[in-house]
């Protein structure tokens, strides 16, 4: 599959994510930009070839795999930045360097570096391209995925292998997985507090997930009972379940849909149990699945799902006055930087360069 399945440069050029213009991707030996190099995903689009300029083009006599790029937000590692990544799968590849283009970061470490050796890769191997660099073979694994959300059996493989990879340790049966110590979520969600003690009082055990270890994260959705969830990135990591027969609790923090999570459940053939808790009155925010505010109040959907199965639901009486006040000073904010991207969108670079010096 591996040779069908991929493309083959002899003296590739990788050029380097371009922020500004988010272009980078693979050049052949006559500088030709090489399609297939290109991310054509909903959330990002990358890949084109740039005007080098006075950039000195580091030789690299070795051979490497390259798997696009890199950002360090874990859903979107495991759902934008991990199509290619089902490569890793070979050992006659095991000398090849594995090569990824970033913006921010110039090296991967943590839960990101782990999911890629329990694919098979290694620290050593593992680089990001920061300068031109030309190898002796670029190999350009083709995507599992694409931006109408499909994948192919390599792409479901690639998730179980990691899953027979890992350390399993012992978790409890039944786990809330909590956003609560993740610093942008407090600064943003409301409400979770609430949820989170409805599920304890019924016997789920709490854990952070920006606390654990990839393998403890894989331990959880591969021999849990029941993982119950706020909506968002922690969910998109039931592509870890493996064979194991979860109920996955999804509390939505917002009205938008979740594709990634849709595509997900797909992958892992699962059909989670959603719970609406979310609280919008005014049109138009959230305007996206990241950017907040959220507010979520515990009643409604959250005790008719409780009732019905069987658990009990506790009567809170907390003030909305507070929140409601922080709440809406983040939707001004919100929509201050929605008009403000609209304005830089619609505006000539040159005039946005001369309004910005007359305001300072």
């Amino acid at each position: 599959m591996e040779e069908t399945h991929s493309v083959r440069i002899k003296n590739g050029l990788i050029l380097p994510w371009k922020d500004s213009t988010n272009m980078g991707g693979v050049l052949d030996k006559t500088n030709r930009y090489i399609e297939a190099s290109q991310y054509n995903g909903d959330w990002l689009k990358l890949g084109n070839q740039y005007d080098l300029g006075s950039d000195i083009i580091v030789e690299k006599h070795e051979k490497c795999i390259y798997l696009g790029f890199f950002i360090e937000h874990w859903g979107h590692y495991l759902i934008d930045c991990l199509g290619r990544a089902w490569y890793l799968n070979n050992q006659k590849y095991k000398d090849y360097r594995v090569v990824f283009l970033s913006k921010d970061s110039d090296k991967i470490t943590g839960n990101y570096l782990r999911l890629l050796e329990l694919l098979g890769g290694n620290q050593e191997q593992i680089c990001i391209v920061k300068r031109p660099t030309r190898f002796d073979e670029v190999v350009i694994p083709c995507m599992a995925t694409d931006s109408e959300y499909n994948f192919d059996n390599s792409w479901v493989e690639m998730w179980n292998r990691i899953v027979a990879n890992a350390i399993i340790t012992k978790v409890p049966l039944k786990v809330y997985l909590s956003r609560q110590k993740f610093g942008t979520a407090k600064n943003k969600e409301f409400g979770e507090q609430d949820i989170e003690m409805q599920f304890v009082s019924n016997g789920y055990d709490v854990m952070y997930p920006e606390l654990l270890s990839l393998d403890e994260q894989i331990s959880i959705f591969s021999t849990c009972d029941s993982v119950a969830c706020i909506n968002g990135t922690i969910p998109l990591n039931v592509l870890f379940k493996g064979s194991n027969a979860l109920e996955l609790i999804v509390i939505n923090k917002t009205s938008l849909p979740h594709n990634n999570l849709k595509m997900a459940c797909r992958a892992v053939n699962i059909m989670p149990k959603y719970i609406d808790a979310f609280f919008e009155p005014f049109k138009g925010i959230p305007s996206n699945l990241g950017e907040g505010p959220y507010w979520m109040i515990p009643d409604g959907d959250l005790k008719s799902f409780l009732e019905k199965n069987g658990m009990q639901y506790f009567e809170i009486n907390s003030s909305k006055g507070k929140t409601y006040f922080k709440y809406t000073l983040l939707c001004l904010k919100a929509e201050g930087r929605k008009i403000l991207r609209m304005m830089i969108k619609h505006m000539p670079l040159k005039k946005q360069v001369k309004k910005l010096i007359r305001w300072h």
